[in-house]
């Protein structure tokens, strides 16, 4: 029950890492429709598939090796959030200055909006680890609310914000193709 709690009290970093996957792979598909239109190279597509497994093993490993009292289960679970962290911060930057020449306008675009969202992101992992690790202080049931607040649900809204507009971005609401399609009304229906 204590480990369920914990997870559901952690459940905004996991999926927040998820999307910055998703949204960098949608850069790549920026403009085209239907699966297999992605103008990454293979190797970046698995990168940005790949470190998903990483960064769920460390928030799973960190968050039962704490709740069970396993010491080294929670370190290395840290060790593996924090290096899945740091790849994803690289991955990003060398995306940023790299994928310019093969992707879209629009998803280049995204590509360089995604890192805005990265410092939060960032905050938000060291809140995680200052729960597992940083005594009552951090404790999201009885520690500080200012505390919680802060680096907990206010990183995870600015960072969600972030991602949102990258994905506006991205996928215009108003495109080119939606300009040109015209509207005609029924005759028949006008007027009853």
């Amino acid at each position: 029950m204590l480990i369920a709690e914990t997870s559901l009290q952690s459940v905004g970093l996991s999926p927040l890492l998820f999307e910055v996957s998703l949204i960098l792979l949608r850069c790549g598909q920026s403009g085209e429709i239907g699966p297999g239109n992605s103008k990454h190279p293979q190797k970046t597509r698995f990168a940005l598939h790949g470190f998903r497994f990483p960064t769920i093993i460390g928030i799973v490993l960190t968050i039962v090796g704490k709740n069970i009292g396993i010491h080294a289960m929670a370190v290395a679970g840290s060790i593996l959030l924090v290096i899945a962290f740091a790849f994803v911060c690289g991955l990003v930057s060398w995306l940023a200055m790299k994928s310019r020449s093969t992707l879209s306008v629009t998803g280049h675009r995204g590509v360089l909006l995604v890192p805005l969202a990265l410092p939060f992101l960032f905050i938000r992992v060291v809140y995680f680890i200052l729960q597992a690790y940083g005594g009552p202080k951090y404790d999201p049931a009885t520690g500080e609310t200012g505390i919680l607040v802060g680096m907990g649900l206010l990183m995870e809204i600015i960072a969600l914000v972030v991602l949102l507009v990258t994905r506006v971005v991205i996928e215009p609401i108003f495109s080119d193709e939606a300009k040109k399609t015209v509207w005609y009304e029924d005759p028949e229906s006008v007027g009853n």
